[in-house]
């Protein structure tokens, strides 16, 4: 299969010793993509994988496969997991604690179970695998993404008012996986700390979810980071492929790897098309520096 690599370059006075993040989203328990996207992570050999989100399409498919292939990739590098709308609506669950979790309760005890993986599927949850450095995850309500006031910033920032004030340090390289990017980003920007004070110790957030607008890479320059279409068919989707920096924060939005999952109405079709469309990951190198800059390579 073919796979495209968006390559970054991230310096920073907090990143202590060199380290490589290389991340995935919309993976949508997509079987036919597994062995290439090991393959593709086996090459790069990265000291992180990030899987950002729609790691699970629905709940009444096999998740064996899906089960394994992380354990495959925890034997690469250490797994952080996020979750996506379709772990949250798409498959039928709660997305407020991990007690609310129904049909996918097998699902998360098997991944709980696999070494050298986190899956961070709290409202707000963190991992930190050295001293330096925090994974965390916030992990939006279903109702957020298909209620009346769709990825609103003002319900999203209600969430983000709810994380402890304590949950980061300030001296540490933070990063968070968010799964939509929508909450975010507003006008061609990212939101700044005061709108969203949280972002004063974030360092870098890793998004999905807008499966890079479904614009083919050679029209992207012209598009103006608006998409064809987004989630729940939004036409002309905003902020739907790119990168943003604001300050000392930055946004990476992962293009996703599958365009068309089996729950997004195309079905077979979908899947036909898929074959056509590159499957997309991030490689983001974390590099010691005086100041703080996102390159993209």
């Amino acid at each position: 299969m073919r796979v495209r690599v968006n390559h970054f370059r991230l310096a920073s006075p907090k990143v202590a010793r060199p380290a490589k993040i290389l991340v995935m989203s919309d993976v949508h328990n997509n079987h036919e993509v597994f062995a290439g996207m090991l393959k593709r992570a086996e090459k790069e050999a990265p000291n992180y994988i990030c899987l950002a989100g729609d790691t699970l399409d629905r709940t009444d498919c096999d998740v064996a496969g899906l089960v394994g292939w992380i354990e495959s990739l925890s034997k690469i590098a250490t797994v952080v997991i996020g979750l996506g709308n379709h772990e949250l609506g798409g498959c039928g669950i709660l997305a407020r604690s991990r007690k609310g979790y129904g049909e996918n309760l097998d699902f998360y005890a098997a991944v709980d179970k696999i070494k050298n993986c986190a899956l961070l599927n709290e409202t707000f949850e963190t991992f930190s695998p050295e001293n330096w450095l925090t994974f965390g995850a916030v992990n939006m309500p279903k109702e957020w993404y298909s209620g009346v006031a769709r990825e609103s910033q003002a319900e999203f920032r209600k969430v983000l008012e709810t994380v402890p004030a304590k949950a980061l340090e300030a001296d540490r390289f933070n990063v968070l996986i968010s799964h939509s990017p929508n909450g975010w980003l507003t006008r061609g920007r990212l939101i700044s700390w005061k709108e969203a004070p949280i972002l004063k110790k974030l360092d870098l957030i890793l998004s999905g979810h807008n499966h890079g607008g479904l614009v083919p890479r050679v029209l992207r320059p012209i598009m103006m980071n608006r998409g064809f279409i987004g989630p729940k068919y939004k036409m002309w989707q905003p902020h739907a492929f790119g990168h943003w920096t604001d300050g000392r924060t930055s946004l990476v939005l992962s293009n996703g790897v599958t365009k068309f999952a089996e729950t997004s109405g195309f079905s077979a079709a979908g899947r036909f098309l898929n074959k056509f469309w590159i499957s997309e990951i991030e490689i983001i190198e974390l590099v010691p520096a005086e100041k703080y800059q996102l390159t993209k390579c």
